[in-house]
């Protein structure tokens, strides 16, 4: 009896927040094949941005991937988020990267933000999310 309490009591308290919840749709472009899946890391502030522990979520790769595309979804509270994504090919869920440090698989950013030499700033990666469901771009390089 006191677990049904506690859950209803639970379920009232979370409620409204999960009914703020906005879907984000990460379209995925310029992939160079069609195997693997896509992985994308959601960032609230600049310190964990990166950082392999640092994402809150992992978003939901949506079907196969399709002549380089695919869509990636997450649900996301309203906020300003940084994300990142990564074409894991060979299915280690890791980006894989050659003797120097420079990538192997390919990776991107939203807002078709492009990598030089580095990756992009986390200022450079932001997004807003509102009440509304939103869509960003991310085309891929390798």
């Amino acid at each position: 009896m006191k677990t049904n309490v506690f859950i209803i009591f639970a379920t009232l308290i979370l409620m409204p927040f999960s009914l703020f919840a906005a879907s984000v749709t990460f379209k995925i472009d310029g992939l160079r094949s069609n195997r693997g899946y896509v992985w994308v890391g959601v960032y609230d502030n600049e310190k964990a941005y990166l950082k392999e522990d640092g994402q809150i979520t992992d978003c939901e790769q949506m079907g196969e991937i399709i002549n380089g595309k695919v869509d990636v979804v997450c649900s996301l509270t309203p906020g300003v988020y940084g994300a990142a994504a990564y074409h894991d090919e060979n299915g280690n869920r890791k980006l894989d990267t050659n003797f120097i440090g420079m990538p192997k698989e390919g990776y991107g950013f939203p807002n078709k933000v492009k990598a030089r030499f580095s990756p992009p700033d986390y200022d450079e990666v932001l997004f807003t999310v509102g009440e509304n469901d939103i869509v960003l771009e991310v085309v891929f390089q390798y």
